[in-house]
C-alpha cells in the first residue's frame, strides 16, 4: 500500500484524536491555511489530498495516534464522519463486514432476510468465511428476524450490525 510516512504525517497535520479532527500544519496555497480543519466527504468518509492522492482522515488519525498504518478500520457506532479514536477500531475485513448498515432499498429492513416471491416466504441467510449459510424459510417476518438475530449472536456479529441509520 502506498502510504505516507509517519514523519510526513507529522509535518503536514495536527491531529486531535479525542475530537476526531485533522488540521493542516502548513499553508497550501490557494485554499488551505495553517490550522484549517481538513476533510471533505468522499464516498461517505472524510478524506484529504496530499500530492493529488486521497487519504481517509480516520486512517490518518489512527496512524498518527498509534504510529502505524491500519489494515482495516471500523467506525464502531457506524457514523463514518465520527473519527474520534474511541470510535475507531482496527479489524479484519471479515470483522468489519459484521458491523454494516442495512441497505436503504432492503424490503425487510433486516440484514440477511429477504422475501422470495416464488415461495412466498422470508429466507434467512448469512455469509461466514465466504460461504453462504441458509438458516430457513419463514412465513412471517418476525420469525425470520428472530432467527437472523440468533445467528448474528452465535457468529459474533457486532451489536450495531444491520442498523438502519
Amino acid at each position: 500500500m502506498n502510504t505516507l510516512s509517519l514523519d510526513v504525517l507529522n509535518e503536514l497535520f495536527y491531529c486531535n484524536a479525542k475530537t476526531g479532527k485533522l488540521y493542516s500544519k502548513i499553508n497550501r496555497k490557494p485554499h488551505i491555511k495553517e490550522f484549517d480543519e481538513l476533510g471533505t466527504f468522499s464516498h461517505g468518509y472524510l478524506s484529504c489530498r496530499v500530492n493529488y492522492k486521497h487519504y481517509l482522515v480516520h486512517r490518518i488519525i489512527w496512524a498518527m495516534t498509534f504510529k502505524e498504518w491500519p489494515q482495516e478500520i471500523d467506525h464502531i457506532n457506524g457514523d463514518e464522519s465520527d473519527n474520534r479514536i474511541e470510535n475507531l477500531r482496527e479489524v479484519t475485513r471479515q470483522e468489519n463486514s459484521k458491523n454494516k448498515k442495512i441497505a436503504s432499498n432492503s424490503w425487510s429492513k433486516i440484514y440477511g432476510v429477504r422475501w422470495v416471491k416464488q415461495r412466498q416466504k422470508w429466507i434467512v441467510q448469512m455469509k461466514i468465511n465466504s460461504k453462504t449459510i441458509h438458516f430457513g424459510c419463514f412465513d412471517n417476518l418476525l420469525d425470520a428476524a428472530c432467527c437472523r438475530k440468533a445467528a448474528e449472536i452465535e457468529y459474533g456479529y457486532h451489536k450495531n450490525h444491520g442498523r438502519v441509520t
